[in-house]
């Protein structure tokens, strides 16, 4: 079984979501040590920075587009996932973001990762 420190850890790259501000990162590092009884927790950016240290978490850009793709699990997915996702979904209410360009500028360019994570899977629209 995991000890509490390593779904401690765990928890914290789920939260840390590369949209969530430095600001809200510490907000949410301080209400799960509060949740914990950890009363004495400051949520500062030297805790966050030897957190990232002590784990071997990185900060690295976002780049190119992860071309090992699993093509068995995507036909997989699309016959028998997909048909289950839009049985109540009118033909007008299904769309490819792809296609539509919306919010395209609003994507992180980096992310927090364990060190040995590859960062590939992302695509940019270029105008």
């Amino acid at each position: 079984m995991d000890s509490p420190l390593v779904s401690i850890d765990s928890f914290i790259v789920l939260e840390c979501h590369p949209l969530i501000t430095p600001d809200t990162r510490g907000e949410k590092a301080q209400d799960f040590s509060n949740l914990i009884g950890d009363s004495d927790f400051k949520a500062t950016d030297g805790w966050l920075t030897r957190w990232k240290d002590r784990n071997i978490i990185v900060y690295r850009k976002l780049h190119g587009e992860n071309q090992d793709t699993d093509s068995a699990s995507a036909e997989d997915w699309s016959k028998d996932v997909w048909p289950t996702l839009i049985k109540d979904c009118k033909p007008d209410q299904i769309f490819n973001t792809d296609e539509t360009g919306l919010y395209f500028r609003a994507l992180p360019e980096h992310t927090l990762l364990f060190k040995n994570e590859s960062t590939g899977g992302c695509r940019k629209v270029r105008e």
